[in-house]
C-alpha cells in the first residue's frame, strides 16, 4: 500500500500552526463575544476552511460574523460571581477537502465583572511555556480587549522569538539554556505594564540523520 501525503493535507497542517489565535481569557461585564477565525486563505481556490467546538458543551456557541465572511463569532457564557472562573477548550478543525488538521486552545473565563490584575494574567500565560523542550515553543499571542502581549529573548543563538513560536535555533549535545521574557500591557488612563520572565531549557540533541547516540 502506497500513502501519498497530499498536497490538501498539507495545507491544513500548515493552516493549523499559523492560524490567529483565539483570546487566551475572557473577562470583565457580561456575555463576551470573541472573534475567531474561519477561514484562510492562501489564494483561491485554496482557502481552508475552520470548524469551530468547545468543551465544555455550551460554553461557547458559535454563529458566522454577518459582516465579515472569514470570522465567526463565538459568544462565552462567564460564570456568576462569586463563581470560579473556569476553563473552556476550544477546537478549531481545518478543512480542505477530505483533508483536516486540528489545534486546541485554553481559554480562562473570569466571572461576570472580574477583571484580575496583569501579574495574575502573567503568571498563567508563562505557565503555558515549558521548563524544558526539545520542540518549537507556541507562544499566546492574543490575551484579550485592550491588552498587549509581547514577547522576548537574549538568547537568540537558543531560541528566537518568530511569529507565535520561540523557536529552536541552536540544539548541542549538551542542554542550553534560555530565557523568554513576556510584557503585558494593559491600554487605558493610566496605562498598566507589567513583566515575567522564565528559564526553559533546549534539551541535548540525542539523534543525527536518523543515528541514535548511546
Amino acid at each position: 500500500t502506497v500513502t501519498v501525503y497530499g498536497k490538501n493535507q498539507e495545507l491544513v497542517d500548515q493552516v493549523v500552526q499559523n492560524m490567529q489565535q483565539p483570546p487566551a481569557f475572557v473577562m470583565g461585564s457580561g456575555t463576551s463575544t470573541i472573534m475567531l477565525q474561519k477561514t484562510y486563505y492562501f489564494g483561491h481556490p485554496d482557502n481552508a476552511e475552520f470548524e469551530w467546538k468547545a468543551q465544555p458543551e455550551g460554553s461557547v456557541t458559535f454563529a458566522d460574523d454577518p459582516h465579515n465572511p472569514s470570522k465567526v463569532i463565538g459568544t462565552v457564557i462567564q460564570p456568576e460571581p462569586p463563581a470560579e472562573k473556569k476553563t473552556v477548550t476550544l477546537t478549531a478543525t481545518a478543512k480542505k477537502g477530505n483533508a483536516t488538521a486540528s489545534r486546541t486552545f485554553t481559554v480562562i473565563v473570569y466571572p461576570k465583572n472580574q477583571t484580575p490584575s496583569l501579574d495574575e494574567l502573567l503568571t498563567q500565560i508563562m505557565a503555558t511555556v515549558p521548563a524544558a523542550t526539545d520542540k518549537d515553543i507556541p507562544l499566546i499571542s492574543t490575551v484579550a480587549s485592550g491588552y498587549h502581549l509581547a514577547w522576548a529573548t537574549p538568547n537568540n543563538s537558543v531560541l528566537e522569538i518568530s511569529g507565535n513560536y520561540a523557536k529552536i535555533i541552536t540544539r548541542d549535545l549538551v542542554d542550553r539554556k534560555a530565557t523568554l521574557k513576556a510584557e503585558l500591557s494593559k491600554g487605558g488612563s493610566p496605562s498598566e505594564t507589567a513583566q515575567k520572565e522564565k528559564e526553559v531549557t533546549v534539551k541535548a540533541q540525542t539523534k543525527f540523520d536518523n543515528c541514535e547516540l548511546a
